[in-house]
């Protein structure tokens, strides 16, 4: 079986900028080599400039890849903006996002498709979001990334992300599993069946099926035993990202090895070992 590696999503937003070199060197340290590049990061640098190119070099100095990245999330920059003025907006940030982040080694770019706007037909919408993926995919084939369009709870589930990616057939054009929306709605096996021949990441984090709660594994109730080896059967995938933060005074490098330990053995917790 290939091997996959694994992403550590740390929310920046979170960490003041005094305090980034520290946080580089802990992830340093604990092995945890390959990082999420944050929108925050991004959106400061479209607001000031050069930010990005800081935090480059930071990474650098610290050691750290790039390797996965999660476009700015935010409801005004979901792709199926119903405003063409400011759809384009959309378009051309994420656009110059994927572009830096390419240079910095990134392969893949994680996107939300947008809001379920009740003022506008899904048809519309949809029609909006292939506008900005017709506009995004030769950036991302360009910078050698894959756009990953990610299912969410009530509304763009695995099934209309599937039908889109198969739709597009394109290289460059992939789909990331989040594990808790999928266990919240409509199953992860369901979601896998529909998403596994095009997904190329996946975020990774437990919750009790009722809430999106970002726990790290085996704090929910996810089946973490049968998730994990299909997950790395999937043909395409690039990489796996945790997406819990530190979580019921856990430090960062405990819930660094939660991870870990998931990933490599699953059986760890999800069992009755659980934490």
């Amino acid at each position: 079986m290939k091997q996959i590696p694994l992403v550590y999503f740390v929310d920046w937003g979170k960490i003041a900028d005094a305090q980034i070199d520290a946080a580089f060197a802990e992830l340093n340290e604990m092995g945890a080599k390959n990082i999420v590049i944050h929108p925050d990061w991004w959106l400061r640098d479209e607001e000031k400039g050069s930010f990005l190119d800081i935090i480059r070099k930071k990474m650098l100095a610290a050691n750290l890849n790039g390797q996965a990245c999660h476009g700015p999330w935010r409801n005004e920059y979901g792709l199926s903006c119903p405003d063409e003025e400011q759809r384009k907006k959309i378009s051309l940030s994420h656009g110059r996002f994927i572009n830096r982040v390419g240079d910095m080694g990134c392969l893949t770019y994680t996107v939300h498709l947008g809001e379920n706007n009740l003022e506008y037909s899904k048809e519309y919408l949809h029609g909006q979001i292939r506008k900005t993926l017709d506009e995004l995919l030769p950036e991302a084939e360009k910078s050698g990334v894959k756009i990953a369009m990610e299912n969410m709870i009530d509304y763009q589930m695995s099934d209309e992300v599937a039908a889109l990616a198969a739709e597009y057939e394109h290289s460059s054009l992939g789909l990331c599993l989040d594990v808790g929306h999928a266990h919240i709605k409509e199953g992860i096996e369901t979601a896998i069946k529909n998403m596994a021949p095009y997904l190329v990441t996946c975020h990774l984090h437990d919750n009790n099926g009722g809430a999106d709660q970002h726990f790290p594994p085996g704090f929910g109730s996810v089946d973490w035993e049968f998730l994990i080896p299909v997950l790395k059967a999937c043909p395409r995938l690039v990489n796996a990202e945790t997406e819990a933060g530190q979580y019921n005074g856990l430090s960062r490098s405990a819930a660094w090895e939660i991870f870990r330990n998931v990933w490599l053995k699953p059986e760890f917790v999800s069992g009755q070992e659980k934490h």
